[in-house]
């Protein structure tokens, strides 16, 4: 089924290029060639940071393909599936199937193609953990932003004007689904990352990857977090948000002085370069007398 699936979809593109590692098969088009192969030196390693990091074992093999370009990235998807055109790759855990798009400028900025498949990669072993169970999404994107090391100063800056603006998403909001609006998808993606970090600050490595292990093995989330956090997600959620005002209330007080100090700061330059000019002034007209009392 998967091999008649992936063959349907080769058959849109062109012509396609295979590279194989232990545990990953990548198929892409030759003018991708130079991107390909730094993925391809690094593909084994990802996953062992993954397997290493969650706990888990996977020992499936993995297709990668890998678009030309955005729009060869949108058609090939498995029944023709819709997604957001902001989406860089895409992980099919049940195919063991990931989809690359090329990065353009902006996507440059905000990602790299080795954490994108760090963070497909991510989904693929802990949407398989789950054997078809769908976990909540603020749990999976949380996780696979925190494997492929996502939590980046944009990702901060999204959520601060989230608080700021009052748009933060309740997480049962973004239990099923996230944003199609790429703004609040990027708000979507700031919380579930910010909540898992959270938790494993608050309350350790071990015990959150002990909840992980209760709810794979089939315990419901909100009575994992209950037995082993002693809160449940509500809860959890009410403190996490608690803890979001004050960082926002102490980043307002660390902005506010920095404005007030580089206000400070243009007043003296402008007051030095006032005084300097009018030095250069004065210097230029004690020279015009100079001459004269010379010359007469």
């Amino acid at each position: 089924m998967l091999i008649f699936l992936i063959l349907q979809m080769l058959n849109m593109g062109g012509e396609w290029e295979e590279l194989e590692t232990e545990h990953f098969h990548i198929r892409y088009h030759m003018e991708k060639e130079r991107e390909v192969k730094r993925l391809y030196n690094s593909a084994e390693e990802i996953r062992q940071e993954i397997l290493d990091i969650t706990g888990l074992k996977y020992e499936e093999k993995v297709e990668v393909i890998f678009a030309s370009d955005k729009d060869e990235f949108f058609k090939i998807q498995p029944g023709g599936r819709n997604i957001p055109g902001w989406v860089s790759g895409i992980a099919y855990s049940h195919l063991r199937l990931i989809i690359l798009k090329p990065l353009d400028g902006r996507d440059i900025r905000h990602n790299s193609l080795k954490g994108i498949l760090s963070h497909e990669y991510s989904h693929i072993v802990f949407g398989s953990a789950m054997r078809g169970r769908n976990p909540p999404r603020w749990l999976n994107e949380g996780l696979a932003m925190t494997h492929a090391g996502e939590g980046s100063l944009l990702r901060q800056g999204h959520l601060t004007w989230a608080m700021a603006t009052g748009r933060l998403i309740p997480l049962e909001k973004i239990t099923y689904f996230f944003p199609v609006d790429s703004n609040y998808a990027q708000i979507a993606y700031a919380e579930s990352f910010d909540f898992i970090s959270y938790l494993r600050t608050k309350y350790g490595e071990l015990r959150f990857r002990n909840v992980l292990s209760e709810y794979i093995r089939g315990k419901d989330l909100n009575q994992a977090l209950l037995d082993i956090l002693g809160k449940d997600l509500k809860s959890l959620e009410r403190d996490w948000r608690e803890k979001l005002k004050k960082r926002g209330s102490t980043l307002i007080i660390i902005t506010s002085s920095i404005f007030i100090w580089f206000l400070i700061s243009i007043l003296f330059l402008v007051s030095y370069l006032i005084k300097k000019k009018r030095m250069k002034l004065k210097k230029i007209e004690w020279e015009e007398e100079e001459k004269e009392i010379f010359y007469h």
